[in-house]
């Protein structure tokens, strides 16, 4: 697998979109070396930008040494795998097609925004509109799958269409904002107002100290098949993160937004009793 480390930190945001494994991975270095980024202005070989090792790998990348100056990583990605290592800059994974991403450290806002297929997983945090909407788009992510290890910023899930967002830790204010449908998981504590503005989908929030928008209606305990359904799909991507569903085997059912018609779904444990993890 070719590795590209970044020799040091970029005097501005770049677009490093290009960087794809199924367009890179079979480069030989020499040949990645003369392909140029424009960096403030001015077109760059990226051999003057990182340093290149390894073996051409079909459909196979890692960038090391990543700074939140690198922008769009994997953007539009239809195949292939993209480790990444660093703290990654805005879009990565945006309009996502297929693949897969694999971000040790953090990411900044709108990751996996209007994202269509494929699966990011991220062991730190990210920034706001995770999952979101891109600028000038009507819907948010329409496929795929977000595994968050850490928090997530504002407005998580903003406009949903389709799709799996995890998040292990807590959130900013709104998530599933705006939800038109797909899936939604708050292992942590949401911020104000989760699923405001919501039509369709679910959310499971693991946290009863929430508050939620007095627009949705208590519906009772229910014992919902889709969550064992939802526990199989994760036990293959992460057996951890399914096993925090054990919780929801019951829940406390609450449906909205009322306020715009909606029929979304607010899902809480539905019981206290503890289930150790």
């Amino acid at each position: 697998m070719i590795t590209l480390r970044l020799h040091s930190p970029l005097p501005c945001p770049v677009d490093v979109s290009c960087l794809q494994p199924a367009l890179v991975g079979e480069l030989d270095l020499a040949a990645l070396g003369r392909m140029r980024l424009r960096v403030d202005g001015k077109a760059r070989p990226i051999g003057e930008l990182f340093a290149l090792s390894g073996k051409p790998e079909a459909g196979r990348l890692r960038i090391s040494g990543v700074t939140p100056s690198l922008e769009g990583l994997g953007r539009d990605m239809r195949e292939g795998l993209l480790l990444l290592e660093g703290d990654c800059g805005d879009a990565v994974g945006a309009g996502m097609r297929g693949g897969e991403i694999r971000l040790t450290g953090n990411a900044r806002h709108r990751l996996g925004a209007g994202m269509r297929g494929g699966l990011v997983r991220v062991s730190g945090s990210v920034g706001d509109f995770a999952g979101g909407s891109l600028p000038g788009a009507v819907s948010g992510m329409r496929g795929g799958i977000l595994l968050i290890d850490g928090n997530a910023g504002a407005r998580l899930a903003d406009r949903l269409r389709r799709g799996l967002i995890l998040v292990a830790g807590d959130t900013g204010p709104a998530p599933a904002s705006q939800m038109i449908a797909g899936t939604v998981i708050i292992l942590g504590t949401p911020g104000d107002s989760p699923g405001s503005g919501m039509r369709r989908g679910s959310l499971l929030i693991r946290t009863e100290d929430c508050p939620v928008p007095p627009t949705f209606v208590t519906t009772g305990v229910h014992e919902l098949s889709f969550i064992t359904l939802l526990m199989r799909h994760l036990e293959i991507l992460e057996p951890r993160h399914a096993r925090a569903l054990r919780h929801f085997r019951r829940v406390r059912r609450l449906v909205g937004d009322r306020g715009c018609g909606g029929q979304g779904e607010i899902l809480f444990p539905g019981h206290m009793t503890h289930v150790a993890d």
